[in-house]
């Protein structure tokens, strides 16, 4: 029993929200910072806040539910337990503010046949506030890089945890889900390959957007938007295109402020009348996070 007892500590431990909290503390010589930019002219312009809210994590996706905003991040780096890799236990790390000022980080816990994975995106369906995530077969490398097979997980908020796992779709180099409801009935966007951008329907991949990764899609202002990244200059820059039933229409820069030379994984939500748009600012080039 001391043993069992032990053990049980170990991966309660593993899971404490420490690693994700101790991103909050400012670390200006950190290579990756989560900025927040708000607009208040439906888009126009984009105008960037003075702190970052937190730094070494990506793979950002951005919603509100019940008032707050949430952003599910990836650590950049994390040191993986023998206990981890032994007896896995599958969580998403959030990022949560009510006023994109104060903001607060939590390890919540995924109650699902899964061993977790990479890129949570949140999106709040019929049923609630909802989890997504890919879980990519393998630990090396990139996981949107290679034809590695992946499921895409779809989760429900549970009051502390998401629970009711179910897998959606399933291929090779399919990463960053992008779910959208449209009238009740789902549209889900994927990140092919790391190179396009596809929608899945049934067990068809239609082609959506070449040469653009990492895709999320807001209601803004009675619209819908498809957003994503594509490089220009120095860095991963967001691009968006209103979504129509069909497939997407013309796509149109993000007039962003000029002191970011980079806004990777863009995510855009709204809180009250304001659009809020969150992304990772990278000091070095490297792969789209």
């Amino acid at each position: 029993m001391i043993g069992l007892g032990l053990l049980l500590t170990m991966v309660a431990c593993d899971r404490s929200p420490d690693p994700i909290r101790a991103a909050l503390v400012p670390d200006p010589s950190a290579d990756t910072q989560v900025r927040v930019l708000t607009s208040v002219d439906r888009g126009a312009h984009w105008a960037l806040h003075a702190a970052p809210v937190a730094h070494g994590v990506s793979s950002l996706h951005a919603c509100t539910y019940d008032d707050t905003v949430w952003v599910p991040a990836v650590l950049d780096v994390r040191e993986i337990a023998w206990i981890e890799s032994a007896f896995p236990v599958p969580f998403v790390d959030v990022l949560r503010s009510t006023d994109l000022v104060h903001w607060t980080a939590d390890r919540i816990r995924i109650r699902a046949d899964t061993t977790g994975g990479v890129d949570p995106a949140c999106v709040v369906g019929p049923e609630g506030l909802e989890m997504w995530f890919a879980e990519v077969s393998g630990r090396e490398g990139d996981p949107a890089q290679g034809a590695r097979p992946s499921k895409i997980w779809r989760t429900h908020w549970k009051d502390d945890h998401f629970a009711d796992g179910v897998v959606v779709h399933e291929g090779p180099g399919l990463v960053d889900p992008a779910p959208t409801y449209v009238g009740g009935k789902l549209r889900l966007f994927l990140n092919k390959d790391g190179a396009r951008i596809v929608e899945a329907v049934g067990d068809t991949l239609l082609p959506t957007w070449d040469g653009v990764t990492v895709p999320q899609v807001a209601e803004l202002g009675g619209s819908r938007w498809l957003l994503a990244q594509q490089p220009r200059g120095p860095g991963m820059l967001p691009i968006a295109a209103e979504l129509t039933a069909g497939g997407r229409a013309a796509s149109f820069p993000l007039q962003i402020d000029g002191a970011l030379s980079s806004c990777e994984s863009p995510s855009l939500t709204t809180l009250g009348a304001t659009w809020v748009l969150l992304c990772v600012e990278v000091a070095r080039r490297g792969p789209p996070r």
